[in-house]
């Protein structure tokens, strides 16, 4: 189910059918969903790795490789007092000369999609970028799962 409190940002999906939660300026963006394993990646780690790598191969600078983070707790719809704790991870990276903060909590079921949980913010000042993807990270919290299924 989708973050109960989202103001300030604009619902929509993308291709692959993520949900989509974009703030005004679009420095910020939560995604979340399942889909197809396009990155080849099998655990969020991964994942960003590959995001980080591609980020120095388009010209990106001070890339780091993937920091764990403290993991993302979620509620389960039908029962709140049943929690999931997804392993989650950090990149970041100077690109366009804006800080870049990525965190993603993720992981691939056994018919090989993966269930994921995404937040990217970036601005020119760091600080600034390192708030907004605390307040992500509040907002990702509030997903729930249903039966084992990101909504």
């Amino acid at each position: 189910m989708p973050p109960q409190k989202t103001t300030g940002y604009t619902a929509s999906s993308d291709s692959s059918g993520l949900a989509l939660y974009t703030n005004s300026d679009s420095s910020c963006v939560l995604s979340f969903g399942s889909t197809t394993n396009a990155t080849g990646g099998q655990n969020a780690k991964d994942i960003l790795a590959i995001i980080a790598s591609n980020a120095g191969q388009q010209g990106a600078t001070d890339v780091t490789s993937p920091q764990t983070i403290a993991p993302l707790i979620m509620k389960d719809a039908a029962d709140s007092k049943r929690t999931y704790k997804l392993d989650s991870y950090s990149v970041t990276y100077t690109a366009a000369a804006e800080t870049n903060i990525n965190h993603l909590s993720a992981f691939t079921t056994s018919d090989g999609r993966v269930t994921q949980i995404n937040r990217t913010c970036h601005n020119a000042d760091s600080g600034q970028a390192a708030a907004a993807i605390k307040s992500l990270d509040a907002m990702a919290a509030n997903i729930t799962i249903n039966a084992m299924r990101v909504e």
